[in-house]
């Protein structure tokens, strides 16, 4: 459609073009004619006045009062027929130029009027696709209206969240400060412990070296009454030894005495004498009196007190019986 136009367009523009070229010929050779003859003045050969305009402006098509190209080109032949060779070809050419200007009326008519049916069938067509948008646009409006509402939900829903999102924060800021205020309490607390801590290991410290100090005497302690309980039992042994020899000793020493005694037996007492009184007396008292030994005499040591036991040693007590002389019956 816009082709079609632009054709007709450019048709137009070549006929007018044509038209102007010849008018300026004819009036060439004119000036020509009047300044080698100076004849009377004829008039020109192409339409004046509202013929002029019309052709001008292209509308001899429908100008209602406009004659027909080949009966005006005929009688301006006939008015100019002393008329040159020159001014003969280009009525010729005038001619011809009108004939294919009447042609080319002819199918701007019908052209026209195959516009005329398509803008007809263009204008139905448009109508029914302005229906059919009015239509679309009454859709998209429900649709834009639905979409509003959704959006305006949307808003609302939105606004509540932020709403609690708010509260959220605020929330959030509020366990966020508790929680630096409980930690600077914990930082607190654990710089306390950790100097509790310090005094503790300090502590534990002094302890240690004090108990390996105490472990260190304990040992010390028990080499020493070790070495006191091997002195003590070599001390014990030899004791033992020692009263083991005085005892046979002593053993022996009686059963001398026995044999002497019996040896020198004394003489029967006459029967008139109390025969108890004669038992009651001892023999040799003075001279066994003398031979005694007290206990105080065997030589005493540390380790045979109860004091020198003390740390797990044994005490020996050194006990001597008296020997006495047994009495005749």
């Amino acid at each position: 459609m816009h082709n079609h136009d632009l054709m007709i367009c450019m048709l137009q523009r070549n006929v007018q073009c044509e038209l102007e070229g010849l008018r300026k010929m004819l009036h060439i050779q004119e000036q020509a004619a009047a300044s080698m003859s100076n004849p009377a003045p004829t008039p020109p050969l192409l339409p004046t006045g509202q013929y002029a305009k019309a052709l001008d402006k292209q509308e001899w098509d429908s100008t209602p009062h406009a004659c027909p190209r080949p009966f005006r080109s005929r009688m301006l032949f006939q008015e100019h027929e002393s008329v040159d060779p020159a001014a003969a070809r280009c009525e010729a050419m005038l001619q011809q130029a009108e004939r294919s200007a009447d042609v080319l009326h002819e199918s701007l008519e019908s052209e026209a009027k195959e516009l005329v049916h398509v803008r007809e069938a263009m204008e139905v067509k448009w109508r029914g696709i302005a229906h059919q948008q009015a239509d679309e646009i009454r859709d998209l409006k429900k649709a834009v209206a639905e979409k509003d509402k959704a959006i305006e939900l949307l808003r609302n829903g939105l606004r509540q969240a932020l709403q609690l999102a708010l509260v959220h924060e605020e929330d959030l800021v509020t366990r966020s400060n508790a929680t630096l205020r409980r930690n600077e309490e914990l930082q607190k607390l654990a710089t306390a412990a950790h100097e509790t801590n310090q005094l503790l290991m300090t502590q534990v410290h002094i302890l240690r070296r004090a108990l390996e100090d105490q472990r260190a005497t304990a040992l010390d302690q028990r080499e020493k009454e070790e070495q006191w309980r091997g002195m003590v039992e070599a001390q014990n042994r030899q004791l033992h030894d020692r009263l083991t020899q005085e005892s046979q000793a002593k053993a022996d020493m009686q059963a001398t005495l026995v044999s002497v005694l019996q040896h020198n037996a004394p003489p029967m007492p006459p029967a008139h004498e109390n025969v108890d009184a004669v038992r009651a007396t001892p023999i040799f008292a003075p001279k066994l009196q003398l031979n005694k030994q007290p206990p105080s005499s065997i030589p005493s040591h540390p380790a045979l007190h109860p004091q020198a036991s003390a740390h797990g040693g044994t005490s020996i007590k050194n006990q001597f019986t008296t020997a006495t002389v047994p009495s005749w019956k």
